[in-house]
């Protein structure tokens, strides 16, 4: 398909939605920049494209709209000092609005206030990796569908099911007594855990779960550490979920 130039009112639009996210969240779209992003959307979500803007180098030629933007432009857009072969405007509300599925069968995970996006990524990365039916986000997470989040999740929020959710209560709400918290002073210890179905929480590397929360769980899980105060979030959510993939805690 022949790329269109990029005008200027389009223009003012991407710039305003890079740099603005309460008009993303208003807009419910997202411009995301990058050849191996743009290529794993195309490969697993390509219905989320509304279109592609490209430079003269990029010389792939997707089944989608294409515009054609100058230097000055990609300068303008891009968060990267070097610019970009191709980026993406993508729509959200699908994945924004996924509706929680009535049966939660299996294990998920839930994130409760971790705003790193390279954490995110990880995450997401880890539980496609060890068969984690979905991802719950809580409070002040980084929002998934944004550039650096996919970048480190290598196209696996576009493969796992993510819920957003407003409160703890709503979480037992939905899964009782099925819910499992991390912390460095609980008792049991990961390899000592059975969980056949049900999510196991996980709070930010600086103040973790709250009290209310690890108040509320089934029981609460300890990885145990030496010569460190904690671990990294995303190293967390690896060891405990390689562990229940590998001890055959899944459906």
């Amino acid at each position: 398909m022949q790329a269109l130039n990029l005008s200027t009112n389009q223009l003012r639009y991407l710039v305003r939605l890079s740099n603005n996210r309460s008009f993303r969240k208003k807009e419910q779209k997202a411009f995301v920049e990058g050849e191996n992003v743009v290529n794993q959307i195309l490969e697993y979500k390509k219905e989320i494209i509304e279109y592609l803007v490209v430079s003269d180098n990029y010389l792939t030629k997707p089944s989608c709209k294409v515009y054609l933007a100058s230097n000055i432009a990609i300068q303008r857009l891009s968060s990267y000092s070097t610019g970009f072969t191709v980026a993406a405007l993508i729509n959200t509300k699908v994945l924004d609005s996924t509706s929680v599925p009535p049966d939660l069968k299996g294990l998920y995970v839930g994130l409760v206030d971790i705003q790193d996006p390279g954490n995110i990524g990880t995450i997401f990365r880890t539980c496609l990796a060890f068969n984690i039916k979905g991802i719950f986000l809580m409070g002040s997470c980084a929002y998934p569908l944004t550039t650096k989040v996919i970048q480190a999740s290598t196209g696996a929020v576009f493969r796992i099911p993510f819920y957003k959710i407003s409160s703890a209560e709503e979480l037992k709400e939905k899964f009782q007594n099925r819910i499992y918290g991390t912390s460095l002073s609980a008792e049991k210890t990961y390899k000592n855990i059975d969980i056949k179905d049900g999510i196991v929480l996980f709070g930010n590397e600086g103040q973790g779960l709250s009290k209310s929360i690890l108040n509320s769980t089934e029981y609460n899980i300890n990885i145990p550490i030496e010569n460190i105060d904690s671990l990294n979030v995303g190293v967390s959510v690896g060891i405990i979920c390689s562990w229940l993939f590998e001890s055959g805690n899944k459906v």
